[in-house]
């Protein structure tokens, strides 16, 4: 929680719920509690431990934009995942063949083919010169199209004419929902890309093992302003690790 400080030193400051529980014993040792009787807690915890405890201060506009840039993507993850089971278990009923002719699943130039070829007949009919010709278009490697057209005229269970009618239309347009929420994702990545580079705490967070584009904006946004968390030595001394 977050309290604010006297009028000769105005703001705010960080308590940790269990310093308030600690301090409750200095005016009652029953455990019988009220908003009344927490309000004189906090209030004399300021008090008497003001130098002990941590200022806040707001994270600057750019951490703010990297914080709702993070949590959008992470959104966006969730989106695409929940978007491609539905599309798969579509597709498993009616036409397998969609989710086998390209290395992984989903790539753009999958969902593109269901768009196009929604029933799995059409996508029968191709010629391999129609397929590389369609592939081209989306500029997939060249040298893959003779296996990926392999697998799209292998034999598949086939579906009745009714479960065909009834379920490609939810296939198209779920292929379309998981294409722009790629892009979407995508986009925002690099975005996120640019405002991280941007702030000036940056290096710190890129240069942790393992941080990634993700990880390195999403701990950056968690810790907010490391120059502003440790302006004073005595906070960063319980911080510091043992020398080796």
């Amino acid at each position: 929680m977050t309290i604010s400080g006297r009028e000769d030193t105005p703001g705010s400051y960080i308590v940790p719920p269990t310093r308030i529980k600690g301090n409750r014993s200095r005016f009652r040792h029953s455990r019988a509690r009220s908003d009344a009787s927490d309000a004189l807690v906090i209030a004399d915890c300021l008090r008497t431990d003001q130098r002990r405890l941590q200022p806040w201060k707001p994270d600057q506009p750019l951490t703010r934009h990297i914080r709702a840039k993070v949590s959008l993507i992470n959104y966006l993850t969730k989106e695409i995942v929940r978007l491609s089971n539905r599309l798969r278990s579509v597709l498993l009923r009616y036409y397998p063949a969609a989710l086998n002719v390209f290395s992984s699943w989903p790539t753009q130039i999958g969902l593109s083919l269901i768009q196009s070829y929604p029933a799995p007949q059409e996508a029968q009919t191709l010629t391999q010169a129609q397929f590389r010709a369609f592939t081209r278009e989306h500029h997939y490697p060249q040298s893959r199209v003779a296996a990926c057209f392999a697998r799209l005229q292998a034999d598949h269970p086939e579906a009745s004419a009714s479960t065909v009618a009834s379920l490609q239309d939810e296939a198209v347009l779920l292929a379309s929902f998981q294409q722009r929420t790629l892009k979407a994702k995508s986009s925002s990545l690099r975005e996120l890309g640019i405002l991280f580079s941007d702030h000036p705490d940056a290096p710190i967070f890129a240069s942790l093992p393992g941080a990634g584009d993700l990880l390195a904006p999403a701990l950056l946004e968690n810790s907010g302003m490391i120059g502003n968390a440790f302006l004073h030595p005595q906070v960063c001394r319980p911080w510091q690790a043992p020398a080796r």
